[in-house]
């Protein structure tokens, strides 16, 4: 009987042989152990063996990234912040959250240039530093009535105010977002 360490060797250099890049790590939400690579080219038999005999879940390499601090894999989604083009998990992100602050007020809380929005497990982070939630709820997308765009919107507020987006939801076809702001000092 093949061992389950001996089965990940052979995949291993199965998928080496195929050109196919792979990886096994531990996720940022369930810090459970996953495969990525791209399984559309690898058989169905020796995904069925994988999942069967080592428990392990495949995941396709473009449904997220890995943390450039912890290097756990990140599913894609608003839970990431992208910072000179480095990716972190929410952990590791909240740790440097005056760092992710001070890169919106590098770049401008007004400026058209810094639309990019954090995930909402970014909130208890910045309302640490002060920031507090705003009224309303905005969205943009490609339905009638989806208008909200984040260069206009941010024009309404006072210069006097730091302001972040952050995606309160968001689909294939809208983008859904609350803005957070704070007196400047």
């Amino acid at each position: 009987m093949i061992t389950e360490i001996r089965l990940q060797e052979e995949v291993e250099k199965w998928l080496e042989r195929h050109n196919i890049d792979n990886q096994i790590v531990l996720t940022e939400k369930y810090n459970e152990k996953i495969w990525i690579a791209d399984w559309n080219t690898v058989p169905e038999k020796i995904q069925e063996l994988i999942m069967g005999k080592l428990s392990l879940d495949l995941v396709f390499e473009d449904e997220g990234s890995i943390c450039g601090n912890c290097y756990r894999f990140i599913y894609s989604g608003a839970e990431i912040w992208l910072s000179d083009c480095e990716i972190a998990c929410k952990e590791c992100a909240l740790e440097f959250i005056e760092d992710v602050i001070q890169e919106y007020r590098e770049e401008g809380s007004h400026s058209s240039a810094n639309i990019k929005g954090l995930g909402i497990s970014f909130i208890p982070g910045i309302k640490k530093e002060g920031f507090e939630e705003e009224k309303e709820e905005y969205q943009v997308g490609y339905h009638v009535g989806d208008i909200d765009e984040p260069a206009k919107i941010i024009q309404r507020f006072p210069e006097n105010k730091e302001l972040i987006l952050i995606d309160n939801g968001s689909d294939a076809f809208t983008a859904r977002y609350k803005i957070y702001s704070r007196e400047i000092a």
